[in-house]
């Protein structure tokens, strides 16, 4: 048979994500969009929601892959996270209803446990349809900062959203074991390698190793590992005296990690030097 109605159609992902590239930013996020342009390759379709709070500056489209960009309410400061998902909720059922009514959507792809996976499993419940979450970073269980009573609440509502996710796709063995151990039960989990394009990613075949340069590029966070780089380089100082670190980023731990440079790292490794990478874009307007 040849007819339209006879062909599978593709699969539909509804996609929440807090990364995304932006006029502001336009390489946030790349690791969530260049995909989906390549999963259109395996019959994929994918529909994105690009989130941010209300009271953070407005973003707007960057690239070629399109996405629907909306702002939801949310208390100021990491306090207001725990509750986030619900607000988010709250913005996009109405949107999403009319998605799925014109587009049935097959599975909702969630980034980050909060706010957009607790959004997919509130969205998940009331559509009857399955959602994934995948965790980027070290701080499974949101609870890296402003602790005490905020960090119990982010923990005990990521853990939900662990626990009522089909599957939920990591980074790295890391990622997992730190899942794993905060769990009361062992949730469904997937590992999946953030991919790199060998052919771009490739040192010269000349490149001598115990002068090479290690360039680290993310925001200046405890909960992304930096410390654990700037450890390990110090520790291989006797082999590789050459040996120098790059990190390019900006973020509210920037001077946690040049004080470590400093004290601990500094005489190891003079040359790692970390700087922000800031850049101007002009306001398109509403």
């Amino acid at each position: 048979m040849h007819s339209d109605e006879a062909m599978p159609r593709p699969l539909h992902v509804l996609t929440l994500t807090p990364f995304f590239p932006s006029s502001e930013n336009e390489v946030s996020g790349c690791f969530v969009a260049e995909p989906l342009q390549q999963l259109l390759e395996f019959g994929v379709e994918s529909t994105v929601f690009a989130v941010s709070a209300m009271h953070h500056p407005k973003k707007y489209a960057a690239g070629d892959v399109a996405a629907n960009w909306l702002r939801y309410p949310q208390l100021p400061g990491n306090f207001g996270l725990s509750s986030a998902g619900n607000f988010l909720y709250a913005r996009l059922l109405g949107r999403v209803r009319e998605l799925q009514r014109r587009k049935p959507i097959d599975v909702i792809h969630a980034h980050a446990a909060l706010p957009c996976g607790h959004a997919a499993m509130l969205l998940s419940r009331r559509l009857g349809v399955p959602f994934v979450v995948t965790v980027h970073g070290l701080d499974v269980f949101n609870s890296g900062w402003l602790e005490g009573m905020p960090a119990a609440w982010r923990r005990k509502i990521s853990q939900k959203v662990y626990r009522t996710a089909q599957t939920v796709i990591c980074v790295s063995g890391k990622v997992r074991e730190i899942l794993t151990r905060g769990m009361p039960e062992e949730p469904r989990t997937a590992l999946i390698y953030n991919g790199v394009d060998p052919e771009f990613f490739s040192p010269a075949p000349a490149i001598d190793s115990r002068g090479a340069e290690i360039l680290v590029v993310g925001t200046l966070r405890r909960s992304k590992g930096h410390e654990l780089v700037l450890r390990a380089i110090a520790a291989l100082k006797d082999g590789f005296p050459k040996l120098r670190c790059r990190i390019v980023g900006e973020g509210p731990d920037r001077a946690e990690f040049v004080a470590l440079d400093a004290w601990n790292c500094g005489a190891a490794v003079p040359a790692i030097r970390a700087r922000a990478a800031r850049r101007k874009c002009a306001d398109s307007g509403d």
